[in-house]
Protein backbone atom coordinates (compact mmCIF):
# COMPACT_ATOMS: atom_id res chain seq x y z
CA UNK A 1 0.00 0.00 0.00
CA UNK A 2 1.08 3.54 -0.77
CA UNK A 3 -0.11 6.93 0.43
CA UNK A 4 -1.70 8.71 -2.53
CA UNK A 5 -1.64 12.47 -3.07
CA UNK A 6 -3.84 13.48 -6.05
CA UNK A 7 -3.45 17.26 -5.78
CA UNK A 8 0.23 17.87 -6.48
CA UNK A 9 3.50 17.70 -4.61
CA UNK A 10 2.73 20.57 -2.23
CA UNK A 11 -0.16 18.58 -0.75
CA UNK A 12 1.39 16.61 2.12
CA UNK A 13 -1.77 14.98 3.47
CA UNK A 14 -2.70 11.81 1.58
CA UNK A 15 -6.15 11.46 0.08
CA UNK A 16 -6.14 7.66 0.48
CA UNK A 17 -3.96 4.58 0.20
CA UNK A 18 -3.68 2.54 -2.97
CA UNK A 19 -2.20 -0.89 -3.61
CA UNK A 20 0.17 -1.98 -6.38
CA UNK A 21 -2.60 -3.08 -8.80
CA UNK A 22 -4.29 0.29 -8.22
CA UNK A 23 -1.03 2.11 -8.92
CA UNK A 24 -0.45 0.10 -12.11
CA UNK A 25 -3.98 0.87 -13.30
CA UNK A 26 -3.41 4.56 -12.57
CA UNK A 27 -0.11 4.60 -14.48
CA UNK A 28 -1.63 2.80 -17.48
CA UNK A 29 -4.72 5.04 -17.61
CA UNK A 30 -3.48 8.21 -15.96
CA UNK A 31 -6.15 10.95 -16.05
CA UNK A 32 -3.26 13.45 -16.17
CA UNK A 33 -1.99 11.92 -19.43
CA UNK A 34 -2.20 15.20 -21.36
CA UNK A 35 -0.30 17.10 -18.66
CA UNK A 36 2.38 14.39 -18.58
CA UNK A 37 2.72 14.52 -22.37
CA UNK A 38 3.11 18.32 -22.17
CA UNK A 39 5.76 17.96 -19.44
CA UNK A 40 7.66 15.44 -21.55
CA UNK A 41 7.52 17.65 -24.67
CA UNK A 42 8.74 20.68 -22.72
CA UNK A 43 11.62 18.68 -21.23
CA UNK A 44 12.69 17.49 -24.69
CA UNK A 45 12.65 21.13 -25.87
CA UNK A 46 14.80 22.10 -22.89
CA UNK A 47 12.04 24.33 -21.52
CA UNK A 48 12.39 24.32 -17.74
CA UNK A 49 8.72 25.19 -17.27
CA UNK A 50 8.19 21.41 -17.17
CA UNK A 51 9.56 21.42 -13.61
CA UNK A 52 6.78 23.75 -12.44
CA UNK A 53 4.13 21.69 -14.21
CA UNK A 54 5.38 18.51 -12.54
CA UNK A 55 4.48 19.99 -9.16
CA UNK A 56 0.79 19.54 -10.08
CA UNK A 57 1.08 15.81 -10.72
CA UNK A 58 -0.44 13.16 -8.49
CA UNK A 59 2.14 11.30 -6.44
CA UNK A 60 2.61 8.53 -3.93
CA UNK A 61 5.03 7.71 -1.14
CA UNK A 62 6.36 4.48 -2.67
CA UNK A 63 8.36 3.39 0.36
CA UNK A 64 5.77 3.88 3.08
CA UNK A 65 2.34 4.88 4.24
CA UNK A 66 2.21 8.21 6.05
CA UNK A 67 -0.23 10.36 7.98
CA UNK A 68 1.56 13.44 6.61
CA UNK A 69 4.43 13.42 4.11
CA UNK A 70 6.90 14.95 6.52
CA UNK A 71 9.25 12.43 8.05
CA UNK A 72 12.04 14.82 9.01
CA UNK A 73 13.59 14.31 12.46
CA UNK A 74 10.97 14.51 15.20
CA UNK A 75 8.08 14.17 12.71
CA UNK A 76 9.01 10.59 11.80
CA UNK A 77 7.33 8.94 14.78
CA UNK A 78 4.18 11.04 14.42
CA UNK A 79 3.75 10.71 10.64
CA UNK A 80 5.18 7.31 9.64
CA UNK A 81 2.50 4.61 9.67
CA UNK A 82 4.26 1.62 8.12
CA UNK A 83 6.48 0.38 5.34
CA UNK A 84 4.83 -0.18 1.97
CA UNK A 85 7.01 -3.30 1.58
CA UNK A 86 8.43 -1.76 -1.60
CA UNK A 87 11.65 0.11 -2.22
CA UNK A 88 11.69 2.83 -4.86
CA UNK A 89 14.56 3.51 -7.25
CA UNK A 90 14.82 6.09 -9.99
CA UNK A 91 17.09 6.42 -12.99
CA UNK A 92 17.57 9.69 -14.86
CA UNK A 93 19.26 11.08 -17.94
CA UNK A 94 18.67 8.04 -20.09
CA UNK A 95 19.15 8.77 -23.78
CA UNK A 96 16.63 6.24 -25.09
CA UNK A 97 14.13 5.44 -22.33
CA UNK A 98 12.18 2.87 -24.37
CA UNK A 99 15.31 0.83 -25.12
CA UNK A 100 16.57 1.13 -21.56
CA UNK A 101 13.21 0.04 -20.17
CA UNK A 102 13.28 -3.03 -22.42
CA UNK A 103 16.85 -3.85 -21.31
CA UNK A 104 15.98 -3.27 -17.65
CA UNK A 105 12.96 -5.58 -17.75
CA UNK A 106 14.95 -8.29 -19.55
CA UNK A 107 17.71 -8.09 -16.96
CA UNK A 108 15.75 -7.47 -13.75
CA UNK A 109 12.15 -8.37 -14.57
CA UNK A 110 12.26 -11.44 -12.35
CA UNK A 111 13.22 -9.25 -9.36
CA UNK A 112 11.13 -6.09 -9.71
CA UNK A 113 7.44 -5.43 -9.17
CA UNK A 114 7.12 -2.28 -11.29
CA UNK A 115 9.12 -0.63 -14.05
CA UNK A 116 7.65 2.38 -15.82
CA UNK A 117 8.83 5.48 -17.62
CA UNK A 118 9.27 8.34 -15.22
CA UNK A 119 6.92 11.30 -15.29
CA UNK A 120 9.26 13.45 -17.36
CA UNK A 121 10.29 10.50 -19.56
CA UNK A 122 13.96 10.96 -18.68
CA UNK A 123 14.37 7.67 -16.89
CA UNK A 124 12.57 4.89 -15.07
CA UNK A 125 10.63 4.53 -11.85
CA UNK A 126 11.27 1.13 -10.27
CA UNK A 127 9.75 -0.73 -7.32
CA UNK A 128 11.28 -3.76 -5.60
CA UNK A 129 9.08 -5.85 -3.31
CA UNK A 130 10.79 -6.54 0.01
CA UNK A 131 10.01 -8.77 2.95
CA UNK A 132 12.24 -6.92 5.42
CA UNK A 133 10.43 -5.20 8.26
CA UNK A 134 11.26 -1.52 8.02
CA UNK A 135 10.35 0.63 10.98
CA UNK A 136 13.14 3.21 10.91
CA UNK A 137 15.08 5.39 8.52
CA UNK A 138 18.23 3.44 9.31
CA UNK A 139 16.66 0.12 8.32
CA UNK A 140 15.34 1.70 5.12
CA UNK A 141 18.77 3.10 4.19
CA UNK A 142 20.40 -0.29 4.80
CA UNK A 143 17.97 -2.14 2.52
CA UNK A 144 18.02 0.62 -0.15
CA UNK A 145 21.82 0.66 -0.21
CA UNK A 146 22.06 -3.14 -0.28
CA UNK A 147 19.82 -3.37 -3.36
CA UNK A 148 21.63 -0.49 -5.08
CA UNK A 149 25.12 -1.88 -4.50
CA UNK A 150 24.32 -5.53 -5.26
CA UNK A 151 21.40 -6.08 -7.62
CA UNK A 152 21.61 -2.63 -9.27
CA UNK A 153 25.38 -2.20 -9.07
CA UNK A 154 25.68 -1.76 -12.86
CA UNK A 155 22.94 0.89 -13.10
CA UNK A 156 23.02 4.67 -12.64
CA UNK A 157 20.58 5.08 -9.78
CA UNK A 158 19.56 8.55 -8.62
CA UNK A 159 20.85 8.68 -5.04
CA UNK A 160 18.69 11.75 -4.31
CA UNK A 161 15.75 9.33 -4.15
CA UNK A 162 17.27 7.56 -1.15
CA UNK A 163 14.67 8.82 1.30
CA UNK A 164 12.00 6.79 3.06
CA UNK A 165 9.41 9.56 2.65
CA UNK A 166 10.35 10.40 -0.92
CA UNK A 167 7.47 11.14 -3.28
CA UNK A 168 7.16 9.45 -6.66
CA UNK A 169 5.15 11.22 -9.31
CA UNK A 170 2.51 8.98 -10.84
CA UNK A 171 3.59 8.60 -14.44
CA UNK A 172 1.79 7.68 -17.62
CA UNK A 173 3.05 4.51 -19.25
CA UNK A 174 0.48 2.27 -21.00
CA UNK A 175 3.05 -0.54 -21.26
Amino acid sequence: MFSYFPNGIENTIPNKTIDLPGLIKLIKNNPQKELLEEIRALKIEGNLIYKELKKGLSNITPNCIVKIRNLKRQNFKANFKESSHYIYFDTDYIHNVDEYKKYFIERYGHQVSLVCKSSSHGGLSILFKITNKIASKEQFFQVWEEIRTTILADEKIDILCKDIGRAMYVSYDPD
